[in-house]
């Protein structure tokens, strides 16, 4: 996922991210979201960020197999999503 704000900048730093968050999303489209869970970390301690993009690494065990949207809210309001299959 690009690590971009709101005026198409880069960002680098960790205090931009204002969340991570999940939704199960049967259609895999945006719109068709359930409800959204918190899928950060304690500190953020998932997150990684390495040549201008963002990595998370997300513990998914006990979640169902499906779509989820992931969504990344930044401190400028900008929110970044991304299609998720889990088997």
């Amino acid at each position: 996922m690009d690590a971009q704000n709101a005026q198409q900048g880069f960002i680098s730093s960790f205090s931009s991210v204002a969340a991570v968050q999940a939704a199960p999303d049967p259609s895999c489209l945006a719109g068709g979201e359930g409800v959204a869970f918190d899928a950060g970390s304690a500190g953020n301690s998932g997150l990684q960020f390495q040549n201008n993009t963002f990595q998370f690494n997300w513990k998914t065990d006990g979640l169902a197999s499906g779509c989820y949207a992931v969504t990344v809210s930044l401190d400028d309001g900008a929110r970044k999503t991304a299609f998720v299959t889990l088997r």
